[in-house]
């Protein structure tokens, strides 16, 4: 819970807190991710928005990364976030 906490995109089921982002941010995260499903690369448009999304969600400021872990990572806290939210 203490991390869930941090999270921008997270809300409280006991509803003492709401979410930070706004809906068409997780609208956005929703269609990345759906654009991503299947796809062996990722452009750098994607790899930018991506990461930018990530980064309100998160509320880091992480910078954009090459790296395919990374980036794997990413994307799969992003589908995390929206399912545990």
């Amino acid at each position: 819970m203490p991390i869930k906490t941090r999270l921008k995109i997270a809300t409280c089921p006991l509803e003492k807190w709401t979410s930070v982002i706004e809906d068409k941010d997780i609208k956005s995260i929703e269609t990345l991710l759906t654009d991503l499903d299947g796809a062996d690369r990722i452009s750098a448009s994607q790899n930018q928005k991506l990461t930018e999304l990530w980064n309100k969600a998160a509320g880091q400021r992480r910078g954009v990364s090459n790296c395919n872990t990374c980036v794997k990572d990413m994307i799969r806290d992003l589908r995390k976030l929206l399912k545990d939210r």
